[in-house]
């Protein structure tokens, strides 16, 4: 069945825009935070395979994505994304409470859910979480003159727009998931300078707060990334506190494990994960 669209509006009074993909007699909720400079559309495939599996989907356009109000790529502070969050948490806890809930996300959405549970004090009961090349380093490490100049420019110019360096041949081995970013309107090219510095700052923080991570979690990385760093996604599950955590790496893959040609070995380890771990929970 086609996605239900939603409205929610965080604290600063932004609007944002989010689907629900409902399944038929559902057995959990799997909430999904999208990555950086995409939007929630791109999850709709994974949505639907996951809903015949009887899980169903709700995701959001952070603020400055996709549907969502806000300036491309700008963020005041992190913690505006932590923020849109809450107002996500929420709506789920308003509407779908009776249901196991579980957090997963990709990339910068890893990276924010990573700082949301280490930090925040959330309203929903979370069973699990995963993560999916986690945002936690750049593949690719930033020339130091550039890292510099950004930081000065942070300071000075915050909604300065520079190219985000994204390759789309990089995201996938899968040419017509290459083509579909390439082509996609609300798929965007920059990033702002005051986002670059609350990016990094928040990545060694998520670091450095890692044991904070008590719930179950799975950890899934392409082995061939250049857009995340995979030992960064590895050190980051080293540092996990949890008792019940799982790793699984795929030889070869690129940054989106999720529309990788193989895409549906990942879609069923998830599946797989969820039953193993949360079997008496879910099923």
């Amino acid at each position: 069945m086609a996605g239900q669209d939603f409205e929610i509006i965080a604290a600063d009074r932004t609007r944002l825009r989010g689907t629900l993909h409902a399944a038929g007699r559902p057995k959990a909720l799997l909430i999904w935070l999208h990555g950086f400079a995409e939007h929630r559309a791109r999850y709709a495939e994974m949505a639907r395979w996951f809903n015949e599996n009887k899980i169903s989907i709700i995701t959001m356009d952070f603020r400055g994505h996709g549907q969502s109000d806000g300036k491309r790529g700008y963020i005041d502070s992190f913690h505006d994304y932590l923020d849109d969050v809450d107002a996500l948490f929420d709506y789920v806890a308003a509407n779908f409470q009776r249901l196991p809930i579980l957090l997963g996300s990709h990339s910068n959405g890893g990276l924010i859910a990573a700082r949301y549970i280490e930090d925040r004090h959330y309203t929903i009961r979370i069973r699990g979480l995963v993560f999916t090349a986690p945002f936690m380093r750049v593949g690719v490490p930033v020339p130091a003159w550039k890292d510099k100049m950004a930081r000065i420019l942070g300071g000075i110019i915050p909604g300065l727009s520079v190219p985000s360096g994204i390759d789309p041949v990089l995201i996938s081995h899968d040419a017509n998931m290459v083509r579909g970013y390439r082509d996609d309107p609300m798929v965007f090219t920059n990033a702002t300078t005051r986002w670059y510095l609350e990016t990094t700052k928040h990545q060694s923080i998520a670091l450095e707060r890692a044991n904070r991570i008590y719930l179950p979690t799975l950890v899934l990385q392409g082995t061939a990334d250049k857009i995340v760093s995979p030992e960064a996604t590895r050190e980051f599950y080293d540092g996990i506190s949890s008792s019940d955590k799982k790793w699984i790496s795929y030889d070869g893959m690129f940054h989106e494990i999720l529309n990788e040609v193989e895409r549906e070995k990942v879609y069923k380890d998830i599946l797989d994960w969820v039953r193993k771990y949360s079997r008496k929970l879910f099923f």
